[in-house]
């Protein structure tokens, strides 16, 4: 039974871990995991509280890009003050190899989340890798952006919001670490509508179909089943290892 809250108090309630999404995409993987109906949130007020498996949690929709994580993550901090922050969603590969639906965390080894990491490995089959998580103002849609920014950061993944996130975390004293899904490949175009389905749907569709896009959205769409699939999963076992 799953308990669900979003009420704003003076002093923030303390919690034993905060999940992070930006996109609703991410966010009805954990949505099915922890059986939370759908709600909407607010930059005012982006938390939802519940109980899973004997632990006090919430989820926090930090919007997407930098600056909506910033302001977000702080209204969230006066809500909830969580032991531990996880960063979840979706990334960008930056790197050949890796492949839609495998995990990228930006932990260190010999970590202390190390048996926790492989524990979860071995009992879900779905491989994670190890490295630097580029934070990127934009997304980057191309191939060519994409192995460039691969290159020069020296990256592993991109995605957009996981610096300002830790970097908030780590002035409140609160400790974090990214966990994310691959969603497109290097290869991989991401459409420039992907991440903008506004109210009128038709006139999107008309758009996509005149730019020549419409494979590579029906393409990133099938990878966003599959990607969330594998972050409920993962992320699931994990949290009983913790």
């Amino acid at each position: 039974m799953v308990l669900s809250e979003s009420l704003r108090e003076s002093n923030p309630c303390e919690v034993q871990l905060a999940l992070t999404t930006a996109v609703s995409w991410e966010r009805r993987g954990l949505e099915r995991l922890f059986q939370l109906p759908g709600s909407a949130s607010s930059a005012e007020n982006p938390v939802r509280r519940f109980f899973y498996q004997g632990k006090k949690m919430c989820l926090v929709d930090t919007g997407m890009g930098p600056a909506s994580a910033s302001v977000r993550l702080r209204a969230a901090l006066r809500i909830v003050r969580p032991k531990v922050l996880i960063v979840t969603g979706f990334a960008g590969a930056l790197q050949e190899g890796l492949k839609t639906g495998e995990v990228v965390t930006d932990l260190l080894e010999n970590s202390s989340w190390d048996g926790a990491l492989s524990a979860t490995f071995s009992e879900t089959g779905i491989p994670f890798h190890r490295g630097k998580i580029l934070t990127s103002p934009k997304v980057l849609r191309t191939p060519a952006e994409k192995r460039w920014e691969g290159r020069n950061a020296s990256a592993l993944a991109v995605d957009m919001e996981s610096e300002p996130v830790h970097r908030i975390c780590k002035d409140a004293g609160i400790e974090s670490f990214t966990l994310r899904v691959i969603l497109d490949e290097v290869e991989q175009a991401i459409p420039r509508l992907a991440f903008w389905w506004g109210a009128d749907r038709w006139k999107a569709a008309a758009s996509l179909w005149r730019a020549g896009e419409v494979k590579d959205l029906v393409r990133l769409y099938g990878s966003a089943r599959a990607a969330r699939r594998n972050l409920y999963r993962f992320v699931g076992a994990f949290i009983e290892r913790i």
